[in-house]
């Protein structure tokens, strides 16, 4: 899982390549571990290259914590907010 652009002032995308079908959640959280942006997506098609667009709202500057599942797969990544 890669987010782009990152650092980044204002949406991001997210690249992956899953290895198995279903809704792919995420949520994004602040330092205090709050959530300040949360979503899913259907994954119907395994093997290629998904590109998922993702808004973000005002946030303030600094680090977040992008946690992303699919199945029983999570992904963690860092997002700096500039």
């Amino acid at each position: 899982m890669i987010i782009f652009p990152n650092p980044t002032d204002n949406d991001i995308v997210l690249k992956f390549v899953p290895k198995v079908k279903g809704q792919l959640r995420y949520a994004l959280y602040d330092l205090q571990g709050r959530i300040v942006i949360q979503g899913e997506s259907a994954v119907r098609i395994i093997g290629i290259e998904y590109f998922l667009p993702i808004d973000l709202p005002e946030l303030s500057s600094g680090l977040y914590i992008l946690k992303s599942k699919l199945q029983h797969k999570t992904f963690t990544n860092k997002l700096r907010i500039e």
